[in-house]
């Protein structure tokens, strides 16, 4: 009875989660002479979702992240989820996102002079969150015993470089990558939106 409860109850904390999201779709749109802005709140952004910055490339307009680990169910306290779906898929199996900014001038014939900071046109920015799952393809699981488990040697993967354990990208994720675009828009608004205090008289 108490094993049925902790799993509706989880099972409820999923379906929550997943329902809780909302997201505005599509890239987000940088009005002309704001694309400093724009990147500045593209960095605070992705650092307020908990994301370790990788590369931070104002000049070729891009910004990279860290993966990101998660364990869906098992870390309800994280936002990575869109739905009970993906709670689940992230607590059965290793996975991390990574995340992926770049803006481009609106305009694909723009000269921006190898650096996008001369720039003073609009601009657009696309958010592409990938996960990524940890494969183990030489683990043999000793099914009387785990701690008999071995992993086996695969020489040509040895050749390759290849380890152990390696991840490999499973799926991209619109959602989050909305959500993220979204928090982006809100705050380049806000900083927009925010008085300019005047400079003291002299």
């Amino acid at each position: 009875m108490i094993r049925a409860v902790m799993a509706t109850s989880i099972v409820l904390a999923g379906l929550l989660a997943g329902g809780c999201h909302s997201a505005a779709p599509g890239p987000v749109d940088v009005a002309p002479g704001q694309y400093q802005r724009a990147f500045e709140a593209a960095k605070e952004s992705l650092r307020e979702s908990y994301f370790q910055l990788d590369r931070i490339d104002a000049a070729a307009g891009v910004i990279t992240t860290q993966a990101k680990t998660t364990g869906g169910l098992m870390t309800p306290w994280d936002p990575d989820q869109s739905s009970a779906r993906q709670e689940w898929e992230d607590m059965l199996n290793q996975q991390s996102r990574v995340v992926r900014v770049w803006f481009a001038p609106v305009d694909p014939a723009a000269d921006v002079r190898d650096d996008l900071r001369t720039y003073t046109g609009p601009v657009r920015a696309d958010i592409e969150v990938v996960v990524l799952r940890t494969a183990r393809p030489n683990w043999r699981v000793q099914t009387k015993a785990v701690t008999m488990s071995r992993f086996t040697r695969d020489p040509a993967a040895i050749e390759r470089g290849i380890g152990y354990n390696y991840d490999v990208p499973e799926t991209r994720d619109p959602k989050l990558g909305a959500r993220l675009g979204a928090a982006i828009r809100e705050r380049l608004a806000k900083e927009n939106a925010a008085p300019v205090e005047a400079a003291p008289n002299r």
